[in-house]
């Protein structure tokens, strides 16, 4: 089954959070798993976005 959902490309992060997960990170996962590659860095406007929802989900939930 194919799942043609059109996503921002620009900052995917927008609309299903920090797990994206699509076929194109497969060669790199399995390298950085096996030590053969360092990990990406996340794009500065995602981490910034996490940060932000962890923030307000630790205001939330730890009060």
């Amino acid at each position: 089954m194919t799942a043609n959902i059109p996503v921002n490309s620009i900052a995917p992060w927008l609309q299903i959070g920090w797990g994206f997960v699509n076929e194109s990170i497969v060669d790199d996962t399995v390298n950085v798993l096996l030590g053969k590659k360092e990990m990406p860095e996340k794009p500065e406007g995602a981490v910034k976005y996490m940060e932000g929802i962890y923030h307000i989900r630790q205001k939330i939930w730890w009060k």
